[in-house]
């Protein structure tokens, strides 16, 4: 299984995108997505082996504690790599990766980010499933 190689200098939400302000609690790359801590709450690296709501994606690199601007919907972000039109994408298994669907292994709690609109571009909308393949 083999997660997407995102460029952080490409990634960018569009003027159609629902964004909000949070406090990062790790180290954190754009295009990474994030859950909320409710323990600390801050904004952690997502991953599909935890059953954390993914929150959304960073648009902003972030040192634990600092404030950093988060993508929660966004029907055209630019995703910061090459992918195939029409894949579905999901939170990989590794903390603050994604992988492709068909990469989506036992044990995984699937969440969806969207769907490609283009190689480059994500119609990005969270949709999780709250249960173990």
């Amino acid at each position: 299984m083999a997660a997407i190689s995102i460029t952080a200098a490409s990634v960018l939400h569009s003027s159609s995108a629902t964004v909000f302000i949070g406090t990062a609690g790790a180290t954190i790359t754009q295009g990474q997505p994030l859950y909320l801590d409710t323990v600390t709450s801050t904004y952690k690296l997502a991953n599909a082996l935890t059953n954390n709501p993914v929150a959304g994606l960073a648009t902003v690199a972030a040192s634990n504690g600092q404030d950093m601007v988060i993508c929660s919907r966004d029907p055209n972000w630019n995703l910061g790599a090459v992918v195939t039109t029409g894949n579905v994408i999901l939170v990989g298994n590794t903390a603050g990766t994604i992988q492709p669907y068909e990469d989506r292994a036992s044990g995984w709690y699937v969440t969806s980010l969207g769907v490609m609109i283009s190689t480059t571009r994500l119609n990005f909308y969270i949709t999780g499933s709250n249960a173990a393949i």
